[in-house]
């Protein structure tokens, strides 16, 4: 007994220290779809995009998030840069669109399509989202190509100019 109660802890602190790609959202599975608002009040449905290389950054507003700011500025850089690609910012929390809405005008650069998913939990259990900024990378089949929880600089933007997807 105590020999599986060593083992255990073990396994959990070896998965804890585990890289964030290796818990990640599965690459070449299907992607779920995603429904949401703009902040504009447009409907958004990700699968309205099927035929379209697509990469989603989901992030959350919380104090001191220099993670997800720096994301969002990373992501508006790469849409500049990948104009064949179409870039997401999804909102996973409970904040107002209103609240939302500052939080991105505050920023110099921001991604031009920010979307507001109405159940975050739900959000967070079909892309298994377990830090934040998450990337998602999905081709025109609508396969997951690249998944990964946390920020990496530079780890996307190889992904994409090395991948042709």
């Amino acid at each position: 007994m105590r020999f599986r109660q060593v083992v255990l802890m073990i396994y959990v602190c070896l998965m804890s220290m585990a890289s964030p790609r290796l818990l990640a959202f599965p690459e070449g599975q299907a992607v779920p779809n995603l429904f949401g608002r703009t902040l504009d009040g447009r409907v958004f449905r990700l699968s309205d995009y099927v035929g379209k290389v697509r990469v989603v950054q989901f992030f959350r507003m919380q104090k001191d998030c220099r993670q997800c700011l720096q994301g969002l500025k990373e992501l508006s850089a790469l849409e500049k840069r990948f104009k064949d690609i179409m870039f997401i910012a999804v909102y996973v929390g409970d904040k107002s669109r209103e609240e939302v809405l500052k939080y991105t005008r505050a920023l110099k650069h921001r991604p031009q399509q920010v979307v507001l998913v109405s159940d975050a939990k739900t959000v967070k259990k079909l892309y298994r989202l377990t830090r934040f900024p998450a990337y998602l990378a999905i081709d025109g089949k609508d396969q997951s190509r690249l998944f990964f929880n946390g920020r990496d600089p530079g780890y996307l933007q190889g992904f994409l100019q090395s991948s042709g997807i």
